[in-house]
């Protein structure tokens, strides 16, 4: 049997072809410096913008680098400067078309390389606290409360930013920063009920929403202020015209029925809701009762959903400006000293 043969002066096996569909091995921070003569801190700093690195050293790195078509890793400098670029989205509920609207308001104000991560919880929910501490255990970078309960104990003592959408933050619980920006619910409801009192209508109620979210309360109040001078002209309790529920359907529904059972000499001619959901709902047991809307009875709504104008009929609503709303948030955020934000 004819053996292998060793070329003369070979001292070991034959290396392995090269295989010519391998990826080529990647350029690192330590070639970059390596190529550049200089130090592996000195590249670090000028990928960090750090200002100790001179203006002339700076050009000369970053020309190596580009030579070298050297890509550092965004996730490593990322974990280096304490930064993920990810931010915790927590929303009362996902499936409510408003909170959904916001939370893509939020992806698009953050679109400059920032990942938002949604979750939801039920009010009340047991969940809620573990569902927080999940999020702060993925390194995000802050933390979107989306009509929330401020002063939570659930984010309470976390050495992070806290940004409310759609609400104002209480006072300061935790180690972190607690900010937040909201829309003029007050004025909002205020203009809402000036068109309303213009096209002649005085018994106008209110379908509110839970007093417990700042939104709801700000609403409910405004309307208050305004209406029960107006209601005690007509003889009417302002308390007999105001129907509290959640920010849903059913609760619309429900309400508008019960309003509709009153007498019919203080029976209101106008319903404005906290909510376009309820709105919704309402326009649904206004069908049922055999109403026209808006020749029996006028109906307003609140948030300005684009199913408001989908629906028969075409629903007048208060529209939130809710590319602004995400867009302060975010600004906010991005504008929090480098400790508690990526962006400034």
């Amino acid at each position: 049997m004819q053996g292998r043969h060793k070329a003369a002066g070979a001292t070991g096996p034959e290396p392995a072809p090269k295989d010519p569909l391998a990826a080529p091995r990647k350029i690192t921070i330590r070639d970059v410096a390596r190529e550049a003569g200089v130090g592996v801190g000195t590249v670090s700093r000028v990928l960090n913008d750090h200002p100790a690195v001179s203006a002339q050293m700076r050009a000369r790195i970053r020309a190596v680098m580009a030579q070298m078509d050297y890509r550092p890793d965004q996730i490593a400098q990322d974990l280096g400067r304490r930064f993920t670029k990810c931010l915790g989205v927590v929303v009362p509920d996902l499936a409510n078309p408003f909170f959904a609207e916001l939370v893509q308001a939020l992806e698009q104000a953050a679109r400059a390389g920032v990942q938002p991560l949604p979750d939801q919880f039920d009010r009340g929910s047991p969940h809620r606290s573990g569902l927080c501490r999940s999020l702060f255990r993925r390194r995000i970078d802050g933390l979107f409360l989306i009509r929330c309960q401020a002063g939570s104990a659930d984010y309470a003592g976390y050495d992070l930013p806290i940004i409310h959408v759609d609400r104002l933050a209480a006072p300061q619980t935790g180690t972190g920063v607690e900010i937040g920006a909201a829309s003029d619910h007050a004025g909002g409801m205020a203009l809402g009920l000036d068109h309303l009192v213009s096209l002649g209508h005085r018994r106008i109620a209110l379908l509110a929403g839970e007093q417990s979210l700042m939104p709801a309360r700000l609403r409910h109040d405004s309307y208050l202020g305004l209406m029960a001078p107006l209601l005690a002209q007509e003889g009417i309790a302002v308390a007999d015209y105001i129907v509290t529920g959640r920010f849903d359907l059913t609760s619309g529904e429900q309400g508008l029925k019960r309003l509709m059972a009153l007498p019919e000499t203080i029976r209101p001619t106008a319903v404005v809701a906290s909510s376009d959901q309820q709105a919704i709902g309402a326009l649904r047991a206004a069908q049922e009762l055999a109403l026209s809307v808006p020749r029996d009875l006028s109906l307003m709504g609140f948030d300005g959903l684009p199913v408001a104008a989908m629906i028969t009929p075409r629903l007048t609503t208060i529209e939130q400006p809710v590319a602004k709303i995400a867009q302060a948030a975010f600004a906010l955020f991005a504008g929090l000293p480098e400790r508690t934000g990526p962006l400034r």
